[in-house]
C-alpha cells in the first residue's frame, strides 16, 4: 500500500518520518520530496527495509541533498502493509500532513 501526504516544510515531513520509523512495523520505505525545488530530483530516502533490516540514515535521490529550511512546502510517500494504513495516515495527520491520498 502507498500513502502519500503533504507537508508545508520537508522540517514537517522530517519529524513525520522520524515518527514513523520509531514504530517501524509493516513500513517498507518513507521517501520525502521537495515540492519547492526547481531542481529535477529533490527526493530522498528516510527509511528503507530490506529483508525485515531497518536503515535509519538519510539516502540522497540522484546525489542531490534535499534543502531543510522552513517554508519549504514537502511530500511524504510511505510504502506499507495494508493493515497498517490507518494508523500510518494517523500519525501523518498528528504531525500536520494533509491532503493524505
Amino acid at each position: 500500500m502507498r500513502i502519500h501526504a503533504d507537508f508545508y516544510s520537508v522540517d514537517d515531513a522530517d519529524r513525520a518520518a522520524a515518527a514513523l520509523q520509531a514504530a517501524n512495523e509493516g513500513i517498507f520505505d518513507i521517501s520525502i520530496t521537495d515540492n519547492s525545488s526547481t531542481e529535477t530530483d529533490r527526493s530522498y530516502t528516510v527509511y528503507a527495509s530490506a529483508n525485515g533490516t531497518a536503515m535509519s540514515s538519510i539516502l540522497p535521490a540522484g546525489g542531490n541533498t534535499a534543502s531543510h529550511s522552513v517554508g519549504n512546502g514537502a511530500s511524504i510517500d510511505v510504502i506499507c502493509r495494508s493493515i497498517e494504513g490507518r494508523r500510518i495516515r494517523g500519525v501523518l495527520i498528528n504531525r500536520g500532513g494533509h491532503n493524505i491520498t
